[in-house]
């Protein structure tokens, strides 16, 4: 699994409790299987990285990414991101061809 040794339990138990507990953070974040007992184990074992965005979002930014997993460089995925948008939203230059 994709967590880190030594979770920084603090902030994951405030996470959970913010979204109302294991189960209702389990609901929120659309987790499969074990539902609440997956949301557990992240407060024993640490939360995987792919969740990390999601509860940053549901906490309304209150817990970030950086708190939950700091073995991880989000400043270059959070760069990578915006640099995406940023693309997406420019609208590209259409290229004339002879095509006649």
């Amino acid at each position: 699994m994709d967590t880190i040794a030594s979770p920084p339990n603090a902030t994951v138990r405030r996470a959970v409790t913010m979204l109302g507990g294991p189960v209702a953070t389990a609901r929120t974040l659309n987790v499969k299987g074990h539902r609440h007992q997956t949301v557990q184990g992240w407060m024993r074992d640490g939360v995987p990285a792919k969740y990390c965005p999601l509860i940053e979002r549901a906490t309304g930014g209150a817990v970030r990414c950086e708190e939950l997993r700091p073995d991880i460089e989000w400043g270059v995925l959070r760069g990578s991101a915006a640099q995406e948008l940023q693309r997406a939203a420019v609208p590209q230059r259409e290229v004339a061809t002879n095509d006649s």
